[in-house]
């Protein structure tokens, strides 16, 4: 089962536990604080899950309740920040590619540099 088979924490802890329900701003600050980490340059090798801790206000064990490790931790970030897929109209493809590429352009997405495909000539 990968990562992606398990779901996000949130949909994990959505099953019933026993215990103290889990704190969503609790969550929330671990999901924030290592995206601030990240924002900051901190390169993935050199983040540790006791740095993520410290930069959330949470324990380790907070982290550790809800994530496995940092490489499930990441991958729940990444869907944070990931745009939810367009509404597709299914009623054709062409309806689904305009839908898509709509969605696109419309999208707050950075603008990628261009770049020529004529090869360079020394100056």
């Amino acid at each position: 089962m990968t990562s992606a088979d398990r779901g996000t924490a949130a949909e994990r802890s959505a099953q019933p536990v026993r215990g103290r329900p889990r704190s969503e701003a609790v969550e929330q600050a671990i999901v924030e604080g290592t995206m601030k980490l990240l924002e900051e340059g901190v390169p993935l090798g050199e983040l540790s899950i006791e740095r993520i801790a410290r930069t959330a206000g949470v324990g380790k064990a907070a982290i550790y309740r809800r994530w496995k490790g940092k490489e499930e931790l990441f991958v729940d970030v990444l869907r944070t920040v990931e745009p939810d897929d367009p509404e597709l109209p299914g009623t054709s493809m062409r309806d689904d590619l305009v839908a898509l590429l709509e969605w696109q352009r419309d999208a707050d997405w950075p603008a990628a540099p261009r770049r020529s495909c004529a090869p360079r000539t020394p100056r």
